[in-house]
């Protein structure tokens, strides 16, 4: 069987939990039984994708509205908000998928925060949703279900547990495998792997962040969401991603830090600014941009620290002074 690709488009906090009203969250999973598929599922919403993502949420929230009690139930939640993420797993804090960069995302009732979570799937999946506890065991707040059966349009879905009192609405779609989108050249696109740190699947995003990258020789990133790009004519410039936690818009720069980089075999960098290049007679040099936080021109280096890097076909590295070369 082919495989899909569930998207999370948002979430929508009604009601964070509280431990009451339970009846509430009862007569709210009652409401939207009548459309039931796998995991009580709404009918699907066509057409543009943002549109169809609006269209949902507000079908959702007129059907939950109109629930005796649920402004009640949201006036007596009080002011501490769920510390709300998202697992593949039965067990809390296992093969956690979103967020990424944190523990947990606080999210009060009324509130909607917008994933766009990628998770590829075969023929059903559940995303488990928990709220993380500092003191105690975490909560599990209810299941998010969903089979191929769903591909077509944008549809939603009521996450609720009247054990704990909270009401979620999740909107997503189902697609065919997303692996690489169809783009205009030169758009720069933002992913994030959420399961970077355990190798659980799960990508977030494509978002376009940025235009007109395509003329250059060449690309590479260090920490923090700076990135370096070296023009033909061999001037390297530095770029911050502003917004690079979250894949929106905003950079800083460019800002010219260099020339002569053109005549390089290869350039990569590693954290903090650390560069090496290889020169075409294979010495891999050294260089320390001491400004890689701020675009100024201030090096350290080069520094010749091998011998031999030009029959390579590919070198790369990652933290701590760890290279990788990867034979013809």
């Amino acid at each position: 069987m082919a495989n899909k690709s569930l998207i999370i488009h948002a979430i929508d906090c009604k009601v964070h939990s509280t431990g009451f009203d339970a009846q509430v969250v009862e007569s709210i999973e009652a409401a939207v039984s009548t459309a039931a598929d796998v995991g009580k599922a709404s009918v699907p919403f066509t057409g543009k994708i943002g549109a169809a993502v609006g269209a949902a949420l507000a079908a959702a929230g007129t059907l939950i509205g109109a629930v005796g009690d649920l402004i009640a139930a949201i006036d007596r939640a009080g002011d501490y908000p769920d510390q709300l993420y998202l697992s593949l797993s039965n067990s809390e804090r296992v093969n956690k998928i979103w967020p990424a960069s944190q523990s947990y995302y606080e999210i009060l009732g009324g509130q909607i925060v917008r994933p766009n979570l990628i998770i590829p799937f075969t023929d059903a999946i559940d995303i488990n949703f928990w709220e993380y506890d500092t003191g105690s065991s975490d909560d599990f707040l209810g299941r998010l279900t969903v089979d191929t059966s769903h591909t077509g349009g944008v549809r939603y879905q009521v996450v609720a547990r009247p054990s704990e009192g909270n009401v979620y609405v999740v909107v997503y779609s189902v697609e065919e495998e997303v692996s690489s989108p169809v783009s205009v050249s030169g758009n720069l696109l933002w992913y994030r792997h959420t399961g970077w740190s355990n190798g659980v699947q799960g990508i977030q995003g494509p978002q376009q962040v940025g235009t007109g990258w395509q003329g250059f020789k060449s690309v590479f990133a260090t920490s923090d969401g700076i990135i370096y790009a070296i023009q033909p004519d061999g001037k390297l410039l530095w770029y911050r991603h502003s917004n690079y936690q979250t894949g929106t818009g905003g950079f800083a720069g460019p800002q010219q830090v260099g020339t002569g980089w053109a005549n390089f075999k290869s350039v990569f960098a590693t954290r903090s600014g650390v560069i090496y290049a290889i020169q075409p007679d294979g010495k891999l040099l050294w260089y320390y941009h001491q400004g890689w936080q701020n675009g100024t021109q201030s090096w350290a280096g080069p520094v010749q620290v091998g011998t031999g890097w030009a029959n390579f076909k590919s070198v790369f590295a990652t933290s701590n002074g760890i290279i990788y070369g990867i034979n013809p």
